[in-house]
Parts: structure tokens; sequence; C-alpha cells
């Protein structure tokens, strides 16, 4: 989601579309609750659906952005917390745990990706479209930071975090969004603020570890 990028109609359009495939996929998280044989095909089906929704109401001149919209509804299914404890267990030693977590992290990527690509392919949409311009937003200050804390309470639910939680977690999302927005505002920076917010996120999440854990839990 870009919540900083804002134009008109079209904006308000995009955003009704990722708040309907969201409840789409919720939906389908709902549906698949308590059975652990669908668990794995679960992200295919998801972003295969999306990708195909998305492309055939780009097709059809609807004033969506599908680079934009294709990622928000999915965000979920991205393995982020299993990634981080697989570095994690890696650097201290734990070849095993660590290597698991790695590759089935990965491999839940793959499987995004290909229901993306699937979804394009089934409504016949040029991907190299994708690569073309997009319009020229503008950008209303206050938004980002809105879309960030709004992310943090979404996540924060979404995975059942411990409740006492919450406050660190958004401290974490500011400070990371903070220093990767000033980096992308100096010149060439756009490449330097995320390893940028990594690091200065690190001195102020003494529990990430822990709460990566909990959500990796969750998610399974």
């Amino acid at each position: 989601v870009r919540p900083g990028l804002v134009e008109d109609r079209h904006t308000l359009e995009g955003l009704a579309a990722a708040a309907v495939l969201g409840a789409i996929v919720g939906a389908l998280k709902v549906l698949n609750r308590n059975r652990p044989v669908f668990a794995m095909p679960l992200p295919v089906v998801s972003a295969t659906l999306v990708s195909a929704l998305v492309f055939l109401a780009a097709d059809r001149g609807l004033g969506v952005q599908p680079i934009q919209l294709l990622i928000p509804p999915l965000v979920t299914f991205l393995p982020g917390g299993m990634l981080t404890m697989a570095m994690v267990e890696l650097a201290y030693g734990d070849m095993i745990s660590g290597t698991t977590r790695l590759v089935t992290g990965f491999v839940q990527l793959v499987f995004l990706a290909f229901g993306l690509a699937a979804g394009a392919t089934l409504v016949g949409y040029d991907v190299e479209r994708l690569l073309s311009a997009t319009r020229t937003l503008a950008e209303i200050p206050w938004i980002p930071w809105l879309g960030v804390l709004l992310f943090g309470i979404g996540v924060h639910i979404h995975f059942s975090a411990p409740r006492n939680s919450l406050v660190w977690m958004l401290v974490v999302l500011f400070v990371v969004f903070a220093v990767q927005r000033h980096m992308a505002s100096a010149d060439e920076g756009r490449q330097r603020g995320p390893a940028a917010g990594v690091v200065g996120s690190g001195p102020l999440d003494p529990g990430e570890a822990d709460f990566a854990a909990v959500i990796e839990a969750k998610a399974a």
C-alpha cells in the first residue's frame, strides 16, 4: 500500500479495491480455519484470485494500478517473521532449524509469486504493461504516518500479538519509517533507506526475536 500517494477518484477506487480484496482474502482464511490440509495451497489460491481480479479490473479500464494493489491484500502471507527467525537461528549456529525456516519461507514466497503469475495468465494480462510509468500522484504529508499506524494495529490484531507489545511495535514502525523517508529524500537514498531503517530499529526492539516467534506461531 502506498498510503501517502493520493490522486482524486483513482486513489479512492484503489483503496476501495484493496479493502474488498483484503476482505476476500480474510474470508478465505476464516473458511480455511481448522483445515490444515488446505493451509499450504491457500497462499497460491489467494494470490491467484487477487491477481486475476486486479488484472481483470485493469484490463477493463477501471482506475486501479495493479502494481500497487497486488501485495496489500496478501501481506499477511508474507513470511517476514519466519525469515527473520531463520536468520537469527543461523546466526546463532542453529543450522537445522534455521535452514528449515529459511527454505519454508522462500517456498511460500515462490507460491505467492506463482499465484500472481497464474492470475495474470488466466485473464490474459500483458505483464509488461506493469513496467510502464504510472500516473504522477500528489503527496499528502500526514497520510503515510496514518498508514503506518493502521498497519501496526492491523498486524497486532491479525497475529494476536501480546497486548503490551503494541506500543513497542508502533515505536519501531514509526522510527523505521522515519529513517527510510529521510534516507529516501537524500540524493540516491532510495537504495540506502531500507538498510538504514533496519539498523535504526535494532536498539529499539529488544524482544524482536520473541515477537517474531509469536507471529510465526500464530500464522502457522
